[in-house]
């Protein structure tokens, strides 16, 4: 049997955000802002409803996600996962703030486009996106409109 674990829950979430899953995925903005874009296109095709959601807030939602599990069976994992959750809403804020005071110093800055849907149907790829000022645009693919100049 294992030896229960004497450090604290939050200094173990302290450790994987800033360690391992830092190492794996990247800064949580970028990784939570995918995750919130993802979320909102499938709220949108489901739903039809057009809910702007944020990298803090797709962190947030997780963290629900294991207040549900450790509501249901309790295990110290949930906690430490909640609680790196909260830590990467965190980050996903000060992130926020860092762009804005950007902003503020350099004026508007172009942001990579946030992708929405892609469809794939007969004809060219095109993808669907936003852009940080949520303009809608259309992505075709350089290959593809190569290919139909043939």
């Amino acid at each position: 049997m294992n030896a229960k674990p004497t450090g604290s829950v939050l200094v173990e979430a302290e450790s994987l955000v800033n360690g391992d899953r830092q190492a794996q995925y990247g800064h949580p903005h970028t990784d939570y802002t995918c995750t919130a874009d993802m979320w909102a296109a499938m709220i949108l095709r489901r739903y039809g409803v057009d809910i702007p959601l944020t990298p803090d807030f797709a962190c947030l939602m997780m963290v629900a996600v294991k207040l549900s599990r450790e509501c249901g069976k309790p295990k110290r994992d949930n906690l430490i996962d909640a609680a790196g959750y909260i830590a990467c809403a965190e980050k996903c804020l000060d992130k926020e703030n860092e762009l804005n005071s950007l902003t503020e110093t350099f004026g508007p800055l172009e942001a990579p486009s946030r992708i929405f849907a892609a469809t794939r149907e007969p004809g060219p790829i095109v993808t669907i996106a936003t852009s940080a000022t949520n303009h809608p645009l259309t992505d075709v693919r350089p290959d593809v409109l190569e290919d139909e100049k043939e």
